[in-house]
Formats: structure tokens, sequence, C-alpha cells
């Protein structure tokens, strides 16, 4: 089957977002656990089997379209602490989301209707994130980086 070229380029460069997420999530994930907050440890573990998970379906999509998938990961940072790791991981979550509603608004607007819903599910994995990430960062805010990592030593 043959697709838009259009919808191609899109899911080729979601998969390289989101695998680019998937690897850093990993990163943060070994570091939260490093420091022993292993409830956001926990959580980060989630968002890189969502980015996976959401990579994997499009690539297959990718397969049914008979094109070879083609991306490069992105540049992973690790080092500071965990406000600066969910400040980053905001950042570069709201930029997923952003690109993965525009792909979803072209795939639509190609009617490539199985794409505009895988689209969906991604784009509802990276709300979530959004919403926890947003959530921590009020907490540090509240109670202070000591405060919060004091209060999530409890939730291992």
């Amino acid at each position: 089957m043959k697709a838009d070229p259009k919808i191609i380029a899109d899911l080729q460069s979601a998969v390289q977002m989101l695998l680019t997420a998937s690897e850093q999530y990993r990163v943060d994930k070994k570091q939260l656990k490093g420091i022993d907050l292993d409830w956001l440890a926990h959580k980060v573990g989630h968002w890189y089997d969502d980015a996976e998970c959401n990579a994997g379906i499009m690539l297959k999509r990718l397969i049914a379209f008979d094109t070879d998938p083609s991306y490069a990961i992105g540049k992973v940072a690790g080092g500071g602490n965990v406000t600066d790791l969910l400040t980053r991981d905001l950042k570069g979550a709201q930029s997923l989301f952003d690109a993965l509603c525009q792909y979803r608004k072209n795939a639509w607007n190609i009617r490539a209707d199985s794409v505009c819903d895988i689209y969906e599910h991604a784009i509802q994995d990276v709300e979530k994130w959004i919403i926890c990430m947003e959530r921590e960062l009020k907490l540090i805010a509240g109670m202070g980086l000591p405060g919060y990592i004091g209060s999530r030593l409890e939730d291992a």
C-alpha cells in the first residue's frame, strides 16, 4: 500500500521524536533510581514504555505503506537535579505534543483516517506525561527540592 509523501515524512519524523524521547526517559529513569526517587523513576519508566509502543505502531504503519523507516535518534542529556530533569523533559514533551498534533491535522486533511487514530493515541499519552511533569514541578516549587525529595523517599 502506498501513502501520500507528507504522511510518510510525518510518520518518519514522529518515530524519530518518540524514540528520542524514549532514550531520554531511559537515562532519566536511571538517574532517578540513582538518587532513590523510585516512584518518579517508575513514572518515567511508563513514559519510556509509551514512547516505545507508539513508535512501534508508527513503524508498523510505515512498513505497511511499503516504506523503509529512516530516522536518527536525537541528542540525549543527563545531569542536573530533579527540577532540571523535569523541566527538560517537559520542554521536550510539549514540543512532541505540538508536532504530533500538527501531524494528526495533516493526516486528517489528507484523509489518512487510520493514521489520525495512531496520532491521537500518541497525543493522549504525551498529554498525560505533560500533566504529570507539570504537577511534579508544581510540587517542587511549593515544597522546595529538599522537601520534595524527602516526601518522595517514602513512596519507594
